[in-house]
């Protein structure tokens, strides 16, 4: 499993804490934008400490294949555009992984979740014989569910009080794609 890809848009990378002022501006400039579809973060969450000890762990977890977290960069400007998680790898019997992801404001509906999954989940799917990716989405997010379907996921069920978020337990959609 390759750290880094290239696509014909983007550039993905697995990052260590060298990244970390990077990935907090991501994260500062985004904190609205992300505040209806992801559990609240505290204070601490937005400093240069912090996002140093989260992609420390996360590189760990990449060494050892159990999770991967790719930031994806325009590969025009560089700018950091967004970042794919592949989390719980599971492998025999199971083969299997959750999928999440996330864009900049200014970099939606480009394409570049699109072009990311499609040759990510390839590559896992490739180098780690990882056949069933499922991913958790909250029904009124209507991008990610239209993204999922032209991903070729399926819905698959409905989970109530999933996850925490904006001082209420939110149910979600279990999407998932199976590659034979």
């Amino acid at each position: 499993m390759d750290f880094n890809y290239t696509t014909e848009r983007l550039i993905l990378k697995i990052e260590n804490e060298t990244a970390a002022p990077l990935v907090l501006e991501f994260y500062s400039e985004n904190k609205a934008f992300f505040y209806d579809f992801e559990p609240a973060h505290s204070d601490s969450f937005y400093t240069a400490g912090y996002i140093a000890d989260i992609m420390r762990y996360e590189y760990k977890e990449a060494l050892k294949l159990a999770s991967l977290r790719y930031w994806l960069y325009e590969k025009t400007t560089g700018e950091l555009a967004g970042t794919v998680c592949f989390s719980r790898i599971r492998t025999l019997p199971y083969f299997s992984c959750e999928i999440g992801y996330k864009l900049a404001e200014k970099m939606q509906h480009k394409g570049y979740a699109f072009e990311a999954l499609s040759f990510l989940i390839n590559a896992i799917n490739k180098d780690l014989n990882i056949r069933r990716f499922e991913a958790f989405v909250m029904q009124n997010n209507i991008p990610s569910l239209k993204l999922l379907e032209k991903l070729g996921f399926e819905q698959e069920g409905y989970i109530n009080d999933y996850v925490y978020i904006n001082d209420a337990w939110q149910d979600h959609l279990l999407y998932a794609k199976i590659i034979k």
